[in-house]
């Protein structure tokens, strides 16, 4: 299908790039969730931003594909406004009737796969594969590794399907941003199956020196439900936590308005404290919060069974929640 044609074409720059690749750039740049390790602090997100901008740009290059301008009008004049359309009759022009080498990648090993992706278009995904384009290629450095399904723009309609499609295909995936998309996903149990079956470890950010824990906070913050967050601890967290950090995660939890998380993590053993009988931040949050059904389970603890005046904060926090209650009501 590839032929020896090549365009001779200049590699082009961002400002060449059609508007809906221009905007999925901007928009995965804007909202990465940014690494706090320390490989990566201080970048807020750059390392992923120049990732991209290479993936799109390198992707587009002469040595990627051949092309030759269509005259017909129908037909758009580049392969990624074919790409960007969906249109089945742009991209089989591309793909069948001008020969496009859809199988060769640049020296960053960035496909025409990655593009589709970043392009939000599962229809020329689904093509691609079944042309044979390999989907478990990476690029990137070690430390901030970028997947096909990385490359997905979060925002798609589609976004459950295109994931399930590349998971399928043995694809794996590595950043946070991802991470936190499934977790919104219908699909999310048999997304996340299929994902730690192919190699995924679900608890571990893009970055070597991020601990395994770090993800977890992401877990809290953003699993939409308790379902969410019970399926994912008891399939695939299962850490040894040390005190002081299940106290961080719990107190996360009721920061986060969600007494139904800190809730589970104190009915389920999380390490709070040994032997503390006053001035436990969880405590006190709880209190500030009238979060009454997390304090019972806290004070139910047996690390807590000496905990000192624990009848006077109950009242505390009942009249706390009374008066959120109030606020409310008069909203």
């Amino acid at each position: 299908m590839a032929s020896t044609f090549k365009s001779k074409r200049p590699v082009r720059g961002l400002e060449d790039i059609c508007e809906r690749l221009r905007w999925s750039i901007d928009y995965l740049s804007e909202n990465s969730l940014s690494c706090y390790s320390r490989t990566c602090q201080g970048k807020h997100g750059a390392t992923f931003r120049e990732l991209l901008k290479r993936c799109i740009v390198s992707g587009l290059g002469p040595e990627a594909y051949r092309v030759v301008e269509p005259t017909d009008p129908h037909i758009p004049n580049s392969l990624e406004s074919a790409i960007c359309s969906g249109d089945d009759f742009n991209i089989d022009h591309y793909l069948y009737e001008e020969g496009v080498d859809v199988w060769e990648v640049d020296s960053h090993g960035v496909s025409l796969l990655h593009l589709a992706a970043a392009a939000g278009n599962t229809n020329v995904i689904r093509k691609l594969l079944r042309l044979g384009v390999n989907p478990t290629v990476h690029i990137g450095p070690r430390h901030d590794r970028l997947s096909v399904i990385d490359c997905l723009n979060p925002m798609l309609p589609e976004l459950d399907r295109g994931i399930k499609m590349l998971l399928e295909e043995r694809c794996v995936f590595f950043t946070d941003r991802i991470f936190v998309a499934l977790l919104r996903t219908s699909g999310f149990q048999e997304l996340f199956k299929r994902a730690s079956e192919n190699g995924t470890d679900l608890l571990r950010s893009p970055c070597d020196t991020a601990t395994r824990k770090e993800r977890y906070f992401l877990l809290v913050r953003h699993a939409p439900s308790i379902e969410v967050f019970r399926f994912m601890h008891l399939h695939v967290a299962k850490l040894d936590w040390e005190a002081n950090e299940a106290s961080q995660m719990i107190r996360e939890a009721l920061l986060c308005r969600k007494p139904e998380f800190a809730r589970f993590m104190i009915q389920n053993e999380f390490p709070i404290v040994v032997r503390c009988t006053f001035g436990l931040p969880e405590v006190e949050e709880a209190v500030a919060l009238g979060y009454v059904s997390v304090l019972e389970d806290l004070f139910a603890r047996h690390e807590l069974r000496g905990y000192r005046n624990k009848e006077m904060i109950l009242n505390r926090c009942k009249a706390r929640n009374q008066e959120l209650r109030g606020r409310m009501d008069s909203v």
